[in-house]
């Protein structure tokens, strides 16, 4: 999320459901006010079921998910 508004492109930063921060993420998608989700987890992510629920979540509601970091690093200057 800072890189992209490092290059301008406007974000918001969205927390998991178990962090009981606003605005949460699963919500946020159902209601339709996502248009993309960036997810970048690697072998030693702590939050295996929650990374998948994320991904699933943005998959069941036909929302784009970039998972990979390059992918997401030249799409975000793509959007710049």
């Amino acid at each position: 999320a800072r890189y992209m508004e490092s290059i301008n492109v406007p974000v918001t930063e969205l927390f998991w459901e178990e962090s009981g921060k606003e605005p949460q993420l699963d919500r946020t998608v159902r209601e339709g006010k996502v248009d993309q989700v960036f997810m970048f987890a690697n072998q030693l992510s702590q939050r295996v079921d929650t990374n998948y629920k994320v991904r699933r979540i943005a998959v069941d509601h036909n929302v784009p998910l970039i998972t990979n970091l390059q992918v997401g690093a030249m799409l975000s200057e793509a959007y710049a």
